[in-house]
């Protein structure tokens, strides 16, 4: 899998809802490309979506 197919599969993993998976295409990307403004951008929605923050939130309310 190319760089570009490697980019376009993540993106449709996280639209898939699958953050890690798209974390996971990401990360040779990353290492060799970590200074690419879209691919950070995408690399940051992928870890926000990870976070679960709706569990959280969730948790913290019954407090």
């Amino acid at each position: 899998m190319n760089e570009i197919e490697r980019y376009r599969f993540a993106e449709r993993l996280l639209g898939m809802k699958d953050p890690l998976g798209a974390l996971m295409m990401l990360e040779p990307l990353l290492q060799e490309h970590g200074d690419d403004r879209g691919l950070q951008e995408l690399a940051a929605r992928a870890y926000y979506h990870s976070a679960q923050l709706g569990s959280y939130e969730a948790s913290a309310l019954t407090l």
